[in-house]
């Protein structure tokens, strides 16, 4: 692998989005010539996309992309931008901080009137904080080369906003629910094991799979429901024996929100926000039914309802490989869970 493919690849694995627009070629529409997609072109691009996502969240500099390319340490700072300050990552860090120092750092964004040093006030904080944090150090070595933004502080607010809607003084997780806690995180390990084994599954019998993108959603698999605000929901209501009665609202959301859920699909093309519908988004739609212990039948009547919303080659791909693979698949996941 040339150094222009591994820095592609790890545009990739960093964002999804990146991941997407590449696999689905979708920079061919930009461009007059196909012959025009080097390897040096989509590394350029990738990193370029990037620094719109790093852009976006508040963090801007005055390099060029070419710069970025030859320069590893602010390639690093980056990367560890893009991945620390990503609204998500950023707030379960807050959350994983004491009263104290979580209050030092909104004394240090109340007390911080620029909005060009809010970064450098926060990264210097942070690295207090975690001190043997290799990404934080390396956004720290090159903090003077990069700006935050009105818009970082925005996103900083956003992210405020939520911390002051959970209680800092007490914790979800509790001597009534620890219990169910425990048993349902056991199971998500369990349910990530079977994911990851019946991708090596596929992968081995369909050699076009993108093992890329594949390791990272079986990374990622139902991650959104380690959030501290909602595994005591999932883990509680998992156990319920009674499922009769209509999802609550939290899982609903989730299945909105996951694209190895039908109901993604459903209310994207509800809204005509429909993305593009790749195999690997197929593989795990059906490895979350098989995980569902749906039958074979059951499976293939779940796939009726995306008739009108992904293209027929992909359907018929969802369907072949449900006929001929579904024991298989099925019986890695009953060895399990």
């Amino acid at each position: 692998m040339d150094n222009e493919e591994s820095l592609l690849v790890r545009c990739k694995r960093l964002s999804l989005n990146i991941t997407e627009y590449f696999d689905g070629m979708r920079y061919l529409g930009e461009l007059d010539d196909a012959g025009q997609a080097t390897p040096a072109y989509l590394t350029q691009l990738a990193v370029s996309m990037v620094m719109g996502e790093v852009a976006e969240i508040g963090i801007v500099s005055n390099f060029e992309v070419e710069d970025f390319i030859t320069d590893t340490p602010n390639f690093e700072a980056m990367f560890a931008m893009r991945e620390k300050f990503d609204g998500l990552n950023l707030y379960q860090y807050f959350k994983n901080m004491t009263n104290e120092q979580y209050s030092t750092v909104c004394d240090i964004l109340d007390a911080t009137s620029e909005d060009g040093d809010i970064l450098i006030e926060l990264i210097h904080y942070m690295c207090e904080v975690s001190p043997l944090d290799i990404k934080l150090g390396q956004i720290l070595s090159c903090v003077n080369h990069w700006t935050s933004t009105d818009r970082f502080r925005k996103h900083l607010d956003a992210i405020r906003r939520k911390m002051d809607n959970t209680d800092q003084n007490k914790t979800n997780i509790n001597d009534s629910n620890i219990e169910a806690i425990s048993i349902f995180l056991k199971k998500l390990s369990n349910r990530e094991k079977v994911v990851s084994k019946c991708v090596n599954y596929l992968l081995d019998i369909d050699k076009d799979l993108n093992e890329d993108i594949l390791r990272f959603e079986v990374n990622n698999y139902d991650h959104e429901k380690l959030d501290p605000d909602l595994l005591p929901l999932f883990a509680e209501f998992d156990l319920q024996e009674d499922t009769t009665e209509e999802e609550p609202k939290f899982l609903q959301r989730h299945h909105l929100e996951v694209k190895h859920h039908i109901e993604y699909w459903e209310n994207r093309n509800k809204l005509g926000k429909v993305i593009q519908f790749t195999k690997e988004v197929g593989v795990m739609i059906l490895l979350s039914l098989i995980l569902d212990k749906l039958s074979k039948e059951d499976i293939q009547v779940e796939f009726k309802k995306l008739e009108k919303i992904i293209p027929t080659s992909m359907l018929k791909y969802l369907r072949d490989t449900t006929d001929d693979h579904y024991n298989q698949l099925r019986s890695i996941a009953d060895a399990i869970v």
